[in-house]
């Protein structure tokens, strides 16, 4: 990726107000595994034409935090080596990604780190199919319309549930066991 192109689709992305996803690296990193990051961003360029961003940092991941609040991005991949990907490194990283929105106190994109002991590991990992989750059971409530079928039992009112039949896009509420442990085993 060329530095001009990371700030062309930076400055769509503050246009649309909308950037779904950075790769966010430090300078270090990405002069270590620049195919690795090549690869993630164009991987998630394709999904969302426009809406990727790079942000790239100096040592410590909180000097994202800047760009990080301008791009407000859905999704985040701290992608980093395996050297810099320490216990501090990861208390960092969620630290920064609840300082995003300095209004709440709770996480402000959804985020992982990607790391590995080589840049063929880190490559195996992007270029893996997703990972689709089509049946659910749950102990709090989410929303069952996006899987073919679930449930999930409310640990808030005993002998409740909530379920979605395989072939049926219906979501009902009904009765259940007040101790549904039998059912969900």
């Amino acid at each position: 990726l060329q530095k001009n192109l990371q700030i062309e689709t930076m400055d769509i992305c503050k246009l649309l107000s909308s950037c779904m996803y950075s790769v966010v690296v430090s300078k270090k990193t990405r002069e270590k595994l620049n195919k690795a990051v090549t690869e993630l961003f164009a991987k998630y360029e394709k999904r969302w034409p426009g809406r990727v961003t790079l942000v790239e940092y100096v040592d410590d991941p909180m000097f994202s935090l800047e760009d990080l609040r301008t791009l407000r991005p859905s999704y985040c991949c701290f992608l980093t080596s395996h050297h810099e990907c320490s216990r501090k490194f990861v208390s960092r990283v969620h630290y920064l990604t609840r300082q995003i929105d300095p209004s709440n106190p709770y996480y402000d994109t959804v985020w992982g780190i990607l790391t590995g002991r080589n840049e063929e590991d880190i490559l195996f990992a992007i270029r893996q199919k997703p990972l689709v989750i089509r049946r659910v059971l749950s102990g709090t409530p989410m929303n069952l319309h996006n899987f073919e079928s679930g449930v999930w039992y409310d640990e808030g009112k005993k002998g409740e549930a909530t379920r979605k039949k395989i072939g049926s896009n219906e979501v009902l509420k009904e009765e259940c066991p007040g101790d549904a442990s039998e059912e969900i085993a």
